[in-house]
């Protein structure tokens, strides 16, 4: 069992790589750095003021990881290195270097520092007989599933993986292992039979010893069972390629095994001429060359897996070994049986050609003494192999300059001294179910290079790089990744003078190092004569006065110098009237006056600002995107007045201030003439969400002042517009306009609602692949809306480049910013939090579950992949083509899932909070309807459903087909399944003239008007955005609502 345990399983092969050069990391001037720093590691702003002091570069203590460091350097910029495998492990709070050495322990030995603590048990006595272990103990029988309640398990190992345990049983009693450094050997486990553990950074390894042809006709090798056990992980295999995975409660993969291999002894290792084999570090029998892997022209094969317990805490897996190479009359011993464990730390794998269905996940079956990684054509064994890693590191760049960036590699074995041609690939992810036949899509080719090392002292292992900084650019500072994964491919796959190794693990893992500086943030908090930036026609007006205007902004590396203001009138662009840098304040404020002069009455103005730090480098310009801040200057009228609320506070722009006190409490909101050109007010009007100013919604100056008591009429976004008039009846060219966030309700959110006030609510992904919210009114309307996801509170629709595109990685699109995600929102998915979450199939082709945030948004930070646990016959969520979220309308208190996939519509329910565990499937072929709307509309308490139609005959109708209600509250699916099984036994038309030409998008969404029946949004040809109030027999009238909706890419 060649593994190294990893975050919940072990991981690769033998060896001890002996190249771990790490310095010791616990040195007296990092302790007194922390020291200084108040206990707490250096963070970036302290390591670049003593890296600029002392002129040296410094850690940034507080940014290190297993397998990443950043330094600041002298000259203000930061160096991210970050390599492919471990360089330390943190131990009872320290960071030490890697260490496998192994060390007794009360219940076994232990490494001395790894990522995931493991412990090698001691063994129990065995009888012996001749010399060879006792066979009294129970031993595995011959059938593939083999072990059985009366196995008599003996725990192997056990380690930790995210705070939870796995152990690994074996059949049978163990004898006391052999310890030398990091090996544990245990001899004569069966007849003739030795095993093996091997400690490595980020857990162990394993691997069988069958030694000559009489211990391989044992029949206790039949099948080997391992007993796996935890107190929270599950176990599953996937029998296609017999890779078995392990999950955590949440069904969040953690860890598993790879396919099993075996090799026997026969061939050649391949080093460098000149050079011995590495061997493993153990004594007498195990120091073989078999066990760094299968050698050149040696027998190889895959061997068969089987589960009995899946989907439990306590399983068996079973190694069934194939007996030709086994028993073979030209096998050459000892054979070496491998069937691994690895953790989710584990970051890189070879795919083989030669066994294309199989699994080499972190080197599995695959390494060699320092563990390597192969690329190219091996002629002896005419097998081609391509190499992937992936690189991490703990801390998002966004946003930074990358001025330079290399991947260094140390090739270790080449065919000739000739160089030959390597692809380096950037890919897509890869998985313990990487494989020959499912390698991770090329995303792009990073860059090729000819070179040659590790055949001869002519041109012995060296180092090669290849250049980043274009990759690094785009992955890690413009789109704010936090892992690269790469690829190693020859330049001509069909040449045996292309094949080549590189070190996989240890101090020569590839290696990413990029250097970098970070612009300061874009400014926030814009604002003139203390009102915020207005950004929509009509603009604020302002008059009989000078203008201030305000921002503010921070450095994440600490270097803030100044803020730039430009402000030019409308049409004028070329000639500023202000192009002006001022040095902020130590609270990163400032502002610039302007005189009344410069301006002329009636014309329009816009503005934007940026920050620029002490090298000179600037953030984009606020307000985000490509909008301007704009104003009217009009000193006739009285300009727009001023607005304040303590309990309802302004929007600051990053729509982090919301009410203190929740929607359907009135608060108070204070109104006064401008301080600048607010002479002569006598009235103000207000409106909310839209400009409707009547006399019922007026005060007097001094009513305005004492502050008038407003409840607004929408949880989540409000925008309050208010004019001021003077005696003579003059209004304000353009209203105040006050935006504010008003805190949810407390009560449970209401089907479709989540902003807490009762009304279902639209989600929408926008032309720039930003999901947005637009809360809506009993009408129906929406007046405003906002950035409806963030990760754990960062906003992720910024545009800092300004290319109109929301640049976080592109989550709701694909890289092209097309293929949209499909969403739904009408039900608690994620427990009882009375919160409603939203469903997407991503364009990854996997189906998750985001958890509402009872504000309107979703964090993406904490979503869950949702799996279907039912059987092979229901689609994979890459098929789906329509998803609704319907909520609870089979009566077992969770939402069930309206699905089309090809020719069919499926019901999946029974979700436990990381799968759906049960699927029904209609009875009538759906590939010529799409799904409209589920819900009661005939008030008889059983869910109906609306379809839109495109057959020939009926193309364009919306047809609704009435379900039956069951004994136990809910609504019996059956009667859905078909026409002729419904109430009423056929299905009646609702609607005409639903073509999608006439209706490119709509969504059906629970009663918006409160009239007891569901209603339906719908987009039209022009752009424009309609609600229709539904009755139970037929769409009611439409309202149109909105505009500029053809920019939507999907509706949710």
């Amino acid at each position: 069992m060649a593994t190294a345990l990893a975050m919940a399983l072990g991981v690769t092969l033998l060896m001890p790589d002996g190249e771990r050069k790490t310095p010791a990391e616990r040195s007296p001037a990092q302790k007194a750095d922390k020291a200084r720093a108040g206990g707490q590691p250096l963070d970036e702003k302290a390591a670049r003021e003593k890296a600029i002091r002392t002129g040296k570069p410094v850690e940034v203590l507080a940014l290190r990881d297993t397998t990443s460091t950043v330094h600041a350097l002298p000259n203000g910029k930061f160096r991210l290195t970050t390599q492919a495998a471990p360089v330390r492990a943190q131990v009872d709070g320290e960071w030490l270097p890697i260490d496998t050495t192994l060390k007794k322990a009360d219940d076994g030995w232990r490494p001395k520092a790894t990522v995931n603590p493991v412990t090698f048990h001691s063994g129990k006595t065995m009888k012996k007989k001749g010399g060879r272990s006792s066979r009294s103990y129970a031993r595995t029988p011959l059938a593939p599933t083999s072990a059985t309640p009366a196995t008599d398990y003996t725990d192997l190992v056990t380690f930790t993986a995210e705070n939870r345990e796995l152990t690994v049983g074996w059949p049978g009693p163990l004898p006391e292992p052999e310890i030398n450094g990091a090996s544990a050997l245990y001899r004569g486990v069966l007849d003739g039979v030795d095993l093996m553990l091997t400690a490595r950074d980020t857990g162990f390894t394993h691997v069988l010893i069958v030694h000559h042809a009489k211990a391989a006709a044992d029949p206790a090798l039949a099948a080997i069972s391992y007993r796996l056990t935890s107190p929270e992980l599950t176990f599953s295999l996937d029998n296609s390629i017999d890779v078995l995975s392990v999950k955590d409660p949440s069904g969040k993969e953690v860890g598993g095994s790879p396919t099993p291999f075996m090799w026997d002894s026969g061939g050649k290792p391949a080093v460098t001429q000149g050079e011995t084999p590495q061997d493993s570090g153990a004594k007498e029998s195990a120091a073989l060359p078999g066990l760094a892997g299968p050698q050149i022209g040696g027998k190889r094969a895959p061997a068969d897996a089987s589960l009995t317990g899946g989907g439990t805490t306590s399983a068996v897996l079973s190694v069934i070994p194939d007996r030709k190479l086994l028993t073979g009359k030209d096998t050459v011993y000892p054979v070496f049986i491998d069937p691994p464990l690895y953790g989710k730390s584990a970051a890189w794998t070879t795919a083989y050609e030669t066994h294309p269905s199989t699994s080499f996940w972190d080197g599995a079956n695959f390494n060699s003494g320092t563990t390597e990684g192969r690329v190219g054509w091996e002629s002896t064994t005419r097998g081609l192999s391509r190499t992937f890693y992936r690189l991490t590191w703990k801390s998002s760049i966004k946003g930074a300059s990358i001025s330079s960036a290399s991947f260094r590699f140390r090739e270790t074995y080449s065919w000739s001294c000739t160089p030959t041609e390597m692809e380096l690939l950037h890919t897509n992810d890869i998985s313990p179910a990487t494989t020959w036949n499912d390698q991770p899509a090329t995303r792009s080719v990073i860059g090729s290079k000819s070179f040659a090392h590790g055949w001869n002292s002519s041109c012995p292992d060296a180092y090669v790089t290849y250049d980043g900084r274009a990759i690094a650019q785009s992955v890690a500072a413009n789109a704010g990744e936090t892992k690269l994964v790469i690829g190693m491919r020859a330049g001509n796959e069909g040449s045996a003078s292309s094949w080549k190794k590189f070190a996989a693990e240890g101090a020569s893992a590839p290696q990413l190092t990029m250097e970098y500086t970070r612009p300061p943030r874009e400014p926030t908090g814009l604002t003139v004569n203390n009102k915020a930036c207005d950004t929509t026609s009509p603009y604020t007006t302002y008059g009989k006065g000078n203008l201030t205007f305000a921002a503010a902004s921070s450095d994440p590396d600490g270097d803030l110098r100044s803020l730039h203001f430009q402000l030019w009138m409308s049409g004028n662009s070329a000639n500023k009237i202000v192009d002006t840098a001022r040095t902020t304040t130590s609270l990163g404020r400032a502002d610039i006056p302007v005189d009344k002069s410069r301006f002329v009455n009636g014309r329009t103005y816009f503005w934007h600002v940026k920050a620029v730090d002490a090298t000179g480098i600037s953030s984009t310009y606020a307000p985000p995107g490509t909008v301007t801040c704009g104003f009217v200057y009009d000193d006739a009228a009285p300009s727009s007045p001023d607005v304040e609320s303590t309990e309802f506070p302004e929007d600051d722009g990053t729509g982090g201030k919301w009410s203190s006190i929740r929607f359907g409490i009135a608060g108070k909101f204070v109104i006064k003439p401008a301080a600048t050109g607010g002479a002569g007010t006598d009235k103000f009007y207000w409106s909310f969400n839209r400009e409707a100013y009547v006399a019922e919604r007026s005060a007097t100056v001094a009513q305005g002042a004492a502050g008038i008591m407003l409840k607004p009429p929408n949880a989540g976004p409000n925008v309050l517009y208010v004019k001021a008039a003077d005696t003579a009846g003059n209004m304000s060219l353009t209203a105040s306009k006050y935006l504010h966030y008003v805190t949810p309700g407390e009560k449970a959110d209401s089907p479709g609602d989540v902003t807490g006030d009762k009304i279902p609510d639209l989600y929408a992904i926008d032309g720039h692949g930003d999901l947005r919210l637009f809360p809506s009114e009993r009408s129906g309307e929406m007046d405003a809306s906002m950035s409806a996801a963030h990760d754990d509170g960062k906003p992720i629709d910024t545009d800092e480049n300004e290319d109109g595109k929301a640049d976080y990685g592109y989550h709701w699109v694909d890289s092209t910013g097309n293929n949209p995600a499909l969403i739904s929102h009408n039900g608690d998915f994620t427990g009882a939090d009375g919160i409603q979450d939203l469903v997407a199939r991503m364009p990854d082709g996997k189906l998750y579950i985001y958890r509402g945030d009872g504000y309107g948004s979703v964090d993406i930070a904490k979503r869950t992949e949702a799996h279907i646990t039912v059987d092979a016959t229901v689609p994979a969520p890459s098929a789906f083509t329509q998803i609704l979220a319907v909520g609870d309308i089979s009566g077992d208190r969770r939402p069930e899932l309206f699905v089309t996939a090809g020719d069919a519509l499926w019901v999946f329910g029974g979700y436990t909070g990381s799968a759906f565990t049960t699927a029904f499937r209609f009875a009538e072929n759906w590939t010529e309807r799409d799904i409209v709307n589920v819900g009661d509309f005939n008030s008889d308490g059983a869910a109906d459903l609306v379809y839109r139609s495109f057959a020939a005959s009926t193309n364009g109708m919306l047809m609704i087909r009435h379900g039956k209600p069951t004994s136990g509250g809910g609504t019996d699916l059956g009667s859905l399944s078909s026409a002729a099984n419904s109430l009423n036994g056929a299905d009646a038309t609702y609607g005409t003239s639903w073509t999608a030409a006439n209706i490119p998008m709509m969504l059906g969404t629970p009663d918006v008007d409160d009239n007891g029946v569901p209603d339906i949004w719908a987009t039209t040809p022009d752009g424009g955005l309609r609600y229709y109030a539904s009755t139970p027999t037929g769409g009611g009238p439409a309202t149109v609502i909105g505009a500029g909706w053809h920019r939507m890419k999907r509706l949710g």
